[in-house]
């Protein structure tokens, strides 16, 4: 009932979706049916999908919708399954501001987390007892692994470890360090067909988005004072446009690209690639203090610290103009999750670090009772939130929320089902 209410509640609240100007993007490569890598084409693809079988873009937000709330009920299912008690208690997390609160954005991030929710859910629950997933488990969920895998270019980094608790819940007699072997043939397999599937059937232009991370980082260099030129093929010789560092943002690398008056253009010449390459290398060894500070203040700007609310996009309710119909107009139940999400940010929930470093004590607390209970979905999840959000140390271009989305939901789940565990005695855990 509980996770019937959520649906409902969310797609009454958010329905047809809200749409960014990421979403408009994805959302006319399905139409026309060209697609390029900036964004997934395959999510692009299924919209258009999607949208021939059922009509409209509303599609996409039932499908996230559904793949959340029945990941949730999945698990607190599991988890009752396994004898815990309160497992309802995962499903009502589903209502926390930092979860439902841009459910209802259609990007990329929300598709990847839902996919993986779902996809860990029902492998939690198909072995409970210590059962083995049966095929039809095993095929479902490798094919929407294969979608989460393939729906962000970082998401290997969080489907990585999911693609292990696949490979022990497929096979549970093997031991922990074939299981790892198979979960990383597995993702290596699922990474192979999506170049094929982007390369050769989709034809997807490349786009080369590291780029913005190579000129984001030289010109943090530079205007720190260094000795670092960005390669004139991707400088603007339009006169209109700022300088460099007049647009410049340590924490956002938009102002350098998406304004009127940016100086910077994006441009896929491999010749002109290759030179920022060269550029960045050489920079980066010059200037190694310089570039670990831009690094730092861009990873804490993501993580919540010293950057308003308003350029992490907490609480967007709003699409942006289209031509193509797609519009949003909040309600009484969109008002009350705005009210949630301002009070949930002002106790700190929105704080990427504390959220690490949650799932870290879960990572810790597992090893350490790992002959006790069954921790392994919930250890699971927290090392594929780790593993999700440090790299962005190195990547990070924006201090957006949803890059951290997966982490926040990963870590939720993994933190309740280990509070469940402590609060049910051991013999109930192993029945």
């Amino acid at each position: 009932m509980l996770a019937a209410a959520g649906f409902a509640i969310t797609v009454a609240a958010f329905y047809p979706g809200i749409a960014s100007i990421d979403t408009i993007a994805q959302y006319e490569q399905g139409l026309a049916g060209r697609f390029n890598d900036h964004h997934p084409p395959l999510m692009a693809w299924l919209w258009s999908v999607l949208g021939h079988v059922a009509g409209g873009p509303s599609t996409m937000l039932v499908l996230h919708v559904a793949l959340v709330w029945s990941g949730l009920w999945l698990f607190a299912d599991g988890a009752a399954r396994r004898g815990l008690r309160h497992a309802w208690l995962l499903v009502l997390a589903g209502f926390l501001p930092p979860i439902i609160g841009i459910e209802g954005m259609i990007w990329k991030d929300v598709s990847m987390a839902a996919a993986l929710l779902f996809v860990t859910g029902l492998l939690y629950r198909a072995s409970a007892h210590g059962s083995r997933a049966g095929g039809w488990v095993a095929a479902m969920t490798v094919a929407i692994l294969f979608y989460a895998t393939a729906v962000r270019a970082n998401a290997p980094a969080a489907t990585g470890p999911i693609a292990v608790y696949w490979a022990a819940c497929v096979f549970p007699q093997v031991r922990v360090r074939t299981a790892i072997r198979v979960g990383i043939g597995v993702l290596a397999l699922l990474l192979l067909v999506q170049w094929g599937i982007d390369t050769r059937v989709l034809h997807a232009r490349r786009m080369h988005a590291s780029q913005m991370i190579e000129t984001f980082d030289l010109a943090a260099i530079r205007c720190a004072g260094g000795d670092a030129t960005i390669p004139p093929a991707f400088v603007r010789d339009d006169a209109d446009a700022k300088a460099l560092c007049d647009a410049f943002d340590p924490r956002l690398v938009d102002f350098l690209y998406f304004d009127h008056d940016s100086p910077l253009q994006m441009n896929t010449d491999h010749s002109a690639l290759r030179a920022l390459g060269r550029a960045w290398r050489q920079a980066v060894v010059a200037f190694p203090d310089t570039y670990i500070a831009h690094r730092w203040r861009a990873f804490t700007s993501l993580l919540g610290f010293g950057v308003p609310d308003a350029p992490r996009l907490l609480w967007n309710p709003y699409s942006v103009p289209n031509g193509y119909g797609i519009t949003f107009t909040p309600n009484a139940i969109t008002g009350a999750i705005g009210v949630a999400v301002a009070f949930a940010n002002a106790l700190g929930l929105y704080n990427g670090a504390a959220w690490l470093l949650l799932a870290g004590a879960v990572v810790w607390l597992s090893w350490r009772q790992r002959t006790r209970r069954d921790n392994t979905a919930a250890a699971t999840l927290a090392v594929s939130a780790i593993g999700y959000t440090l790299p962005y140390f190195f990547i990070a271009i924006a201090p957006d929320y949803r890059y951290i989305y997966w982490t926040i939901i990963a870590t939720t789940i993994a933190a309740l089902l280990t509070l469940l565990g402590q609060l049910t005695p051991v013999r109930a855990v192993s029945r």
